[in-house]
């Protein structure tokens, strides 16, 4: 058995500047403070797993002790160079501050840094995991590391920079590395795997690039894990099957799911992942981004923006056509936060159908675009005709009315009804027209005594405001959808409501509130019916305008991205 395989990602170790990936910021600097002679006796490294951060603190440290440094392009072939390489230089010393954190082991670094290098220009010390380092330990570094003898340079790598004190990091020259790009990892796989005379395909290549991460040490480890699984030629099927990935028309099939009407799709999905062993946290993390790549094709009108095959991208295209921007943000909220929360979750499998038939019933964004565009329209053939506007003349009668002492009729009104809703209006414009339709309900309320037909009627009409404002009071949506109505009909206790923009359905899950209400004010006990009008009346057709822009803030005031997807639409009822 051969014992001296090495592993890619030590085999392919980068030996220069010019061979790091992903990191062109770092190499600029480093090289051209070494071209001038002003590089820091004190450097800090800090950033993701597996981006170079060792690596080039390695680099640094041949740069500095090669025969012909320092210098930015170390030669690779001195003996301090080919030491520094093997690990066996007696002037870099690596220290894992994770294991020696302690002040003891920070007391003999100090004390041995003023020995002079043994055959190179410089003591360079590499502290690995630098903010494991106990308290103590940094404050015992502080003196050495702020004034080191003139041959010491200390390079400290971490990925917790936050973690580091402050004191430190002021005294060294601080370098943030960054994630590598998915085409950066992709392109060195490639050419690690031309160097391995490994085949693969280009689809297999972006999985894995894709399931780095942004870790160039994490992509190599995958490409060199399948290179050992596989027979042959590396298929995007053998990863997938390998790695547990999960296949992109999964999440196609979801999409169309979420997007239909039959729940039973959901269950059919939600039991051939759990069946395949899928974790329902990873299908929802991948199924939020798979929402967000079909919201940046469907704004940026292009796919080419996307990774993947010619066929992938088109059917990305396809689909963003089924969904609008508002839909798309709400659903990738959706799945975004059931990821979070299906980690925690107990019984993921039913979370994950609890989750999905949510997010399947989201189709407000539709109907609420519709209705902004009819309240444009309405507004505009309101403001054509010689119709006041009811919501303002309402105002001008209120602050007009000379006879009645409002504060006292309320007071009484207030006092009486005070068992039958516990909610009161926020706007003083509101709580000005409850008073005013609690003193019109008591100066027009005829005897209950009179039981023909036409009566009843004119009665449930003079009390219709007040209706109106005590059922807002125990449900705001179905208060302002009967203001968009009219009681048009009393046959015995039948009563009829037409309606006049569509929303029955709102009422009728609250029916029995308003006739609650109706029996309170009026005495009589009533069946309603609810109708939908072909024609609006004229005199109410302002009020309809009025409710529509009442609910469309409410909603609003309760989705924050509503209300910005409004705004960026243009749609805004003002």
């Amino acid at each position: 058995m051969d014992v001296s395989y090495l592993v890619m990602a030590r085999k392919y170790r980068p030996r220069s500047f010019g061979e790091v990936v992903g990191q062109p910021h770092v190499v600029h600097t480093l090289e051209n403070a070494l071209r001038k002679g002003r590089f820091a006796h004190a450097y800090i490294f800090s950033g993701p797993r597996g981006v170079g951060k060792t690596t080039m603190a390695r680099i640094l440290a041949r740069a500095l002790n090669c025969v012909n440094g320092p210098t930015p392009s170390p030669c690779g072939e001195c003996g301090n160079c080919r030491e520094i390489i093997t690990g066996n230089s007696l002037d870099v010393l690596e220290i894992d501050a994770a294991s020696n954190r302690g002040i003891d082991e920070i007391r003999n670094l100090r004390d041995n840094v003023r020995y002079s290098p043994a055959g190179g220009k410089f003591r360079v010390y590499i502290i690995d995991e630098i903010h494991m380092l106990t308290p103590q330990a940094f404050n015992a570094f502080l003196k050495t590391l702020e004034e080191p003898p003139a041959h010491a340079v200390f390079i400290g790598a971490t990925t917790e920079i936050e973690q580091v004190p402050r004191t430190v990091l002021s005294r060294m020259q601080r370098f943030n590395f960054r994630l590598v790009s998915l085409d950066e990892i992709a392109g060195h796989l490639q050419y690690l795997a031309g160097q391995e005379n490994i085949d693969i395909e280009e689809e297999a290549i972006n999985i894995l690039a894709s399931r780095a991460n942004g870790s160039l040490r994490d992509g190599i480890g995958l490409l060199d894990q399948l290179a050992a699984y596989c027979d042959g030629k590396i298929t995007a099927e053998e990863i997938r099957s390998a790695l547990g990935v999960i296949d992109s028309d999964l999440y196609f099939r979801a999409a169309e799911a979420v997007r239909g009407d039959n729940s039973a799709d959901i269950f059919r999905l939600v039991d051939d992942l759990s069946q395949s062993g899928i974790d329902p946290a990873e299908f929802m993390r991948g199924f939020s981004a798979h929402y967000r790549d079909l919201l940046m094709v469907k704004t940026a009108g292009s796919n080419e923006i996307l990774q993947g095959s010619d066929l992938y991208r088109q059917k990305m295209s396809d689909c963003a056509g089924n969904f609008s921007d508002l839909d798309l943000v709400r659903l990738m909220k959706a799945a975004f936060e059931a990821s979070q929360e299906l980690k925690r979750s107990q019984i993921p499998i039913l979370n994950l159908e609890l989750r999905l038939l949510t997010m399947q019933k989201l189709h407000d964004a539709p109907e609420l675009k519709e209705l902004l565009k009819q309240m444009k329209d309405q507004r505009k053939a309101v403001s054509d005709s010689d119709t006041g506007n009811t919501y303002d003349r309402d105002i001008t009668n209120i602050e007009s009315s000379k006879n009645i002492d409002i504060a006292t009729e309320v007071d009484t009104t207030e006092t009486k009804n005070k068992d039958l809703f516990n909610k009161s209006a926020e706007k003083t414009e509101d709580k000005l027209i409850m008073k005013e339709s609690s003193v019109r309900m008591e100066k027009t309320q005829v005897s209950a005594a009179d039981d023909t037909t036409s009566a009843g009627l004119d009665r449930i009409k003079n009390v219709w405001d007040r209706v109106c404002e005590m059922v807002e009071a125990e449900n705001k949506f179905v208060g302002i959808t009967l203001r968009n109505a009219s009681p048009t009909s009393l046959t015995g206790k039948n009563l009829e409501i037409t309606f006049y923009n569509g929303l029955i359905s709102r009422v009728k899950s609250a029916i029995n509130i308003v006739i609650k209400i109706i029996k309170d004010l009026t005495g009589m006990t009533v069946n309603i019916r609810c109708v939908k009008g072909k024609q609006i009346p004229g005199n109410i057709k302002n009020e309809i305008v009025d409710s529509r822009s009442i609910l469309l803030n409410a909603l609003m005031e309760q989705e924050p991205l509503l209300k910005e997807m409004v705004e960026r639409l243009g749609l805004e009822p003002a």
